[in-house]
């Protein structure tokens, strides 16, 4: 025996849970609470007025769904075909639960009359609900904003074939035992169903996950070009050393030509227009390293931040490329994070051996952001679910850093990130 309040319940939850609401939690709680004590007050009066015994049974659950479906069309985002699969799929719930349940509780060993069948009754209704709410959470979740498509309308179809078979109309078909064959056709459609809306939904996340890898692969070829802009760093690094060489050539012809009251002058502008350029700095022996390390202290003087270094990367077995990615990255991510503080601008970056390591560290002005708590305050039902039910992703902290990533893999390293209030520590670490 199902209880229509369950019944009731049951349905409610299925559009609370598998579609996409509009307003916050309240409002949506609100009208679904509203749409179930409304079936309360005018199911039994209906389902009283009915005539035949299908007719009176079915009628409180189609009239329930109904007054779902109507809330649904101004308090959910979904397409109207998506609501009313899920008010149908509430209605045919039923109507297989009012033929199995029976069949069920005959086969049992025991009699299970009064409180126990109407306990297990309405478990085996709710499990039934749950299992469906499981099923199709993803694939509705993944495809609500999606507008009317052929496959919805085919799968309504088959919910119309599982509904008559449920209430008996298609007994005609069965030669034997017409119970037994015809719970094994709703079983196998049911599967069929569920098969369906898993398909498409693993499809659309094959489809997703691909285009995901094709645009990390973009990313990465642009990381690579880079590298073309530290050729034309190292150009201009020679072009501004020809022009030192330049200004000797110049003092020399001063000094032929009995200039030399010119020169204490000409000597200290040089000198100033050297110091006030990173770029001629000597960070390390490597010049492509000296030219990255130069370019991010070009960059740090641009924008205020107070750059130091110290830079030691041998003896270490890794390849001098895998040393320019490491370095670059981490420099560009704690140059720009350093950028966005309000004052006291600093960037320390330190690259240091040690036994069977390598570490990298660039200590510098900023603070972490702070992790949001749970708390339903301004949210929709919707995004409640997914913090309870989804996989949540974890906020990606090391962007900027793929390619740092990809060699920390390699070598079996770590990559962090932490702070204080003031300052943000990046930290890598290559095991050999």
């Amino acid at each position: 025996m199902l209880y229509y309040s369950v019944v009731f319940f049951c349905t409610t939850a299925l559009f609370l849970t598998l579609l996409e609401d509009r307003f916050r939690l309240w409002v949506t709680v609100a009208a679904a609470a509203a749409a179930f004590g409304l079936s309360l007050l005018l199911g039994m009066p209906i389902g009283g007025w009915a005539k035949g015994p299908i007719l009176s049974r079915q009628l409180p659950v189609i009239l329930c769904a109904a007054l779902n479906f109507l809330a649904s069309l101004f308090f959910y985002r979904d397409n109207p075909l998506q609501k009313f699969f899920v008010g149908a799929l509430a209605v045919v719930n039923f109507a297989f639960a009012d033929f199995f349940i029976p069949v069920f509780l005959g086969a049992l060993p025991f009699s299970p009359a009064g409180g126990v069948g109407g306990g297990l009754s309405v478990l085996l209704y709710c499990l039934l609900t749950l299992l469906w709410g499981l099923v199709l959470y993803h694939p509705l979740r993944s495809f609500s904003e999606r507008g009317v498509s052929g496959f919805l309308i085919g799968i309504c179809v088959l919910l119309g074939l599982l509904y008559a078979l449920s209430l008996g109309k298609l007994d005609f078909l069965f030669r034997g035992d017409i119970a037994a064959e015809k719970l094994l056709v709703i079983a196998i459609l049911y599967v069929l169903l569920a098969f369906c809306f898993r398909s498409v939904y693993q499809a659309g996340r094959f489809k997703a996950r691909t285009a995901g890898e094709q645009a990390r692969a973009r990313l990465l070829e642009a990381e690579t070009a880079n590298f073309t802009d530290l050729r034309s760093a190292l150009r201009e690094i020679h072009a501004a050393r020809r022009e030192s060489e330049y200004a000797l050539e110049t003092v020399s012809a001063m000094l032929a030509q009995g200039e030399e009251d010119r020169i204490p002058e000409y000597i200290a502008n040089a000198r100033a227009a050297v110091e006030k350029s990173p770029v001629l700095e000597q960070f390390h022996s490597d010049p492509y390293l000296n030219a990255i390390l130069a370019m991010k202290a070009a960059f740090c003087q641009q924008n205020g931040i107070a750059f130091s270094c110290n830079v030691v990367t041998e003896p270490s077995p890794l390849e001098p490329m895998d040393v320019y990615v490491i370095v670059s990255e981490m420099l560009t991510r704690a140059a720009e994070d350093a950028a966005q503080t309000a004052d006291d601008r600093r960037l320390r970056f330190t690259v240091f051996p040690s036994e069977n390591t390598l570490r990298f560290e660039a200590v510098y002005s900023g603070s972490l952001p702070k992790k949001e708590r749970l708390s339903t305050k301004g949210k929709t039902l919707s995004q409640v679910w997914e913090t309870l039910f989804e996989e949540q992703e974890q906020p990606d902290d090391l962007h900027g850093l793929e390619l740092t990533r990809e060699l920390i893999n390699r070598f079996s390293g770590s990559l962090s990130l932490s702070g204080t209030k003031r300052e943000i520590i990046l930290q890598a670490q290559l095991r050999f």
